[in-house]
């Protein structure tokens, strides 16, 4: 191809789209690698369950789904803490072998945690949501515990949602 050929008004139009269809192939993949559940080493976390009264921890889980994506959503706060810094990741601990992975969620804003603390505070930053590509569950079938790591404050707490969801090749069942 000579120079003159290159320079014609279709062919720059499939260069730009050839390297567009390039950089969109490139974000795929480093978007989704944010998005895959990590094995979690340490273990050492205080434990409180969601559905225990005299916790400080107001938990509401909007939905766990599965499909295509797992998702779950929600808000998670420490009653009575002014918050500085807030994290919340959830958690899957595999039943039969009890190895716990780590999965990202991308912090929401959400003002039902602060109506429902009714104290003063705001805790308008408490939501969370996760969508997990069902591939990066790396087994054929297994169930798994849901908890939820919530760190304030560079306080971390695993609070046990006491639910199990079980996982299949083609996603997640309840």
């Amino acid at each position: 191809m000579t120079l003159k050929q290159l320079q014609t008004p279709q062919m720059v139009l499939r260069i730009i789209a050839a390297m567009a269809a390039i950089l969109f192939a490139l974000w795929i993949l480093f978007s989704w690698s944010d998005q895959r559940l990590v094995s979690m080493k340490d273990k050492s976390y205080d434990i409180v369950s969601v559905n225990d009264e005299n916790s400080p921890y107001l938990v509401h889980i909007d939905q766990i789904v599965g499909g295509e994506h797992l998702i779950v959503e929600g808000w998670c706060l420490k009653k009575g803490t002014e918050y500085k810094s807030v994290e919340c990741r959830v958690v899957f601990q595999d039943i039969t072998t009890q190895e716990m992975f780590i999965a990202p969620t991308v912090m929401t804003v959400r003002s039902e945690g602060t109506e429902m603390a009714n104290d003063g505070l705001n805790y308008d930053n408490s939501g969370f949501y996760l969508s997990l590509p069902s591939e990066f569950i790396n087994s054929d079938t297994a169930m798994y515990n849901v908890f939820l790591l919530l760190n304030v404050n560079q306080e971390p707490v695993l609070i046990d949602l006491e639910q199990v969801i079980t996982v299949t090749k083609g996603g997640v069942i309840g």
